[in-house]
């Protein structure tokens, strides 16, 4: 069968997916459900008896045994979940003293092993305390007010495994009159058959709630880092203080029954402030999104957070605690977020902003959820109710993070556009230099050949015209012998060879023009009957080394040269180099009749007894260099004396 015809379509693959999601969900299921087959069904207790007694002492350390029968009468049968709503009429600045609340739950018969209590939530402003058959089994330790009453509670009811279960469960509620109670219904049952009942109302009560906060604080901490990078995108940091606020927010959600590390009145103040503040960080993420800023609901929005924030401090607490604050606070939190909303609401579908509308659409399920919570709070709904506010945040700071995203991916878009824009401009600038540099360069190599050009005229004219005018007027007029035009003659051609050398690159290396130098006059001065020692040392390039600079170096070699052939009576000429930090020396020196020199011949303004000196001396201040002579025991030294670094000009 060929590959092809073996190969899935594009509804078979489809087909396997389906079905290996379905084996997926279906091990998922097993896996919940099994423990439910496992042992006998669990015991949903949904009434109790009720006894409240006026009075209680909500830090005292409750008694490890109690006697029901001792408790009194006036027992009550109640339907659980059981609420009392909060007293939101109640004078905060009154104390109405505590309330005791005994509910009595009376199990069933036929419970046998290892039994566990399992009670999705109990809600009020105090502590808890949980009896079995009279034996004191839990008791909250957090705070009256943070008291670990959004955990589920995971009791067991036996001590060992052979003691049998307990035939009665009390339940214990201190707290104040005006502050209302809340208790769920309860399970009993074997662990395997509750395990996932707990665990699941534990993720959505706590941990999700706890994840989600830890993660967008995470993702904050690097809008942060953005934002400290691009000062002008308030976004990030916004975004870093909605993800912040909501952390803080959540920590009461998850806090166990230990109490908080900061005192419970500030932990408190924390928690009923982050919300507005969050609130107001998200509503000016929103009005961001569009052109129009409402600067008067801004400042309005921050006077009253700032006064809420104010009066709730704890050092305030003589106008009332915080926790008797917190209904009117979260309730006029809520007022603001229905103002802000509209506006928001209103703003977006003005601007036309497809993120704001969203952003302000999102918000506008924020104000039934609000109100839930807010019910929920004072027990006017059930307390097995979840605590919704955590979710619609998480989905609020997924839009966030869209939009962040989308500003993030369009900085980094608008970057790179602006990059190729730039290399772009920089290849075309390039391009336009490289032809200016072209021309620039065309137009300097024009004026070089010029400049040299005229060089060479002016040297041949000077040097070489100069020679053959005066030989040609002296053979003219019977005043030179053919062995003296020959010498002429012979001066012409290295005249010119040397202006030839010149030209040659020497790559601002002294001793290759030296050597040169050597080259072209070596049969001279074999002819002359001279030996020449050759005792240079390696010197250093004289950058400024060019063509000529070159020619001038030759011309006052040549013209010491020729003065020692033509006059010193010379039988052996040395050439030697040395050099220290600032210049180099070239020194010739013969064994003749020496030379006397009535005038500072370094002084280019004295008058020059022949014309070779004054060329010699007119070359070297061009050079800015210095030239020497002096008289030996027996012949005469020349010194030329080049700067390693010449002055401009």
């Amino acid at each position: 069968m060929p590959l092809a015809s073996r190969a899935c379509s594009g509804p078979e693959v489809r087909r396997r997916w389906r079905s290996l999601a379905g084996c997926l969900l279906l091990w998922w299921l097993t896996f919940l459900v099994w423990p439910a087959w496992a042992g006998h069904a669990p015991v949903h207790q949904n009434r109790a008896w009720l006894l409240e007694q006026q009075g209680g002492d909500m830090e005292a350390q409750p008694a490890a045994t109690v006697d029901v029968r001792t408790l009194g009468t006036g027992w009550k049968d109640v339907p659980l979940p059981f609420m009392a709503p909060r007293a939101l009429d109640a004078d905060p600045l009154a104390d109405s003293g505590t309330m005791t609340r005994w509910f009595r739950i009376d199990l069933p018969p036929g419970l046998e092993g290892e039994e566990v209590l399992y009670l999705p939530r109990w809600q009020t402003i105090g502590r808890i305390t949980i009896y079995a058959d009279g034996r004191l089994v839990y008791h909250s330790r957090g705070g009256p007010v943070w008291n670990g009453f959004n955990l589920p509670l995971w009791l067991p009811l036996n001590i060992t495994q052979d003691e049998p279960p307990p035939q009665q469960i009390l339940v214990r509620l201190v707290s104040p009159v005006d502050a209302g109670a809340g208790l769920s219904s309860l399970w009993i049952g074997p662990r395997e058959t509750l395990i996932w009942q707990h665990r699941l109302r534990e993720a959505l009560q706590a941990n999700i709630p706890f994840m989600a906060s830890a993660a967008f604080l995470a993702i904050g901490l690097f809008s942060l880092a953005v934002w400290s990078r691009r000062r002008s995108e308030t976004a990030y940091l916004l975004f870093f203080v909605s993800s912040a606020l909501f952390f803080l927010r959540c920590i009461h959600y998850y806090s166990g029954d230990r109490r908080p590390l900061v005192p419970e009145e500030w932990f408190g103040w924390i928690t009923v402030n982050s919300l507005g503040w969050l609130l107001v960080s998200v509503y000016f993420f929103t009005f961001r999104l569009h052109p129009v800023r409402y600067v008067w609901l801004e400042r309005a929005v921050l006077v009253v957070m700032g006064l809420t924030t104010l009066i709730t401090l704890p050092p305030l607490g003589w106008l009332a605690p915080v926790a008797d604050l917190a209904p009117l606070a979260y309730l006029l939190q809520l007022l603001v977020m229905v103002v802000v909303t509209v506006v928001a609401l209103w703003a977006a579908r003005r601007s036309g902003n497809r993120a704001a509308l969203v952003m302000a659409g999102w918000n506008v399920t924020n104000i039934p959820i609000g109100v839930h919570d807010w019910m929920l709070q004072n027990m006017l709904i059930s307390v097995e109710s979840l605590y919704l506010l955590p979710y619609t945040g998480m989905g609020l700071f997924v839009l966030f993070m869209g939009v962040v995203f989308q500003r993030y991916v369009g900085a980094v878009t608008e970057a790179e556009q602006a990059r190729r824009q730039l290399q772009q401009r920089l290849a075309e600038r390039e391009q336009e230099l490289s032809l200016s540099y072209q021309k620039l360069r065309s137009a300097e190599q024009v004026q070089m050949l010029a400049h040299e050009r005229q060089r060479l005229m002016q040297d041949m004219h000077d040097g070489l015209g100069s020679s053959l005018m005066s030989a040609l007027h002296a053979v003219e007029s019977g005043q030179m012998s053919e062995a003296e035009v020959a010498q002429v003659l012979r001066e012409c051609i290295d005249d010119m060879k040397l202006a030839i050398d010149s030209l040659e690159p020497v790559q601002t290396d002294l001793l290759l023009l030296l050597a040169t130098l050597r080259f072209r006059l070596a049969p001279r001065l074999q002819g002359s009957g001279l030996t020449l020692d050759w005792a240079v040392d390696d010197v250093p390039r004289l950058a400024w080394l060019e063509p000529r600079s070159a020619l001038h170096i030759l011309r006052i070699f040549q013209e010491v040269l020729t003065n020692i052939i033509k006059h010193a009576r010379a039988s052996r000429i040395t050439v030697r180099t040395s050099h220290d930090d600032t210049q180099v020396t070239v020194t010739v020196e013969d064994n003749g009749v020496g030379f006397d020199m009535p005038l500072p011949v370094t002084d280019v303004t004295s008058p020059p007894r022949g014309k070779g000196l004054g060329n010699l001396l007119r070359r070297t201040a061009q050079l800015q260099g210095q030239a020497r002579w002096e008289r030996l025991a027996q012949g005469t030294r020349f010194s030329l004396s080049l700067p390693l670094q010449r002055q401009p000009g």
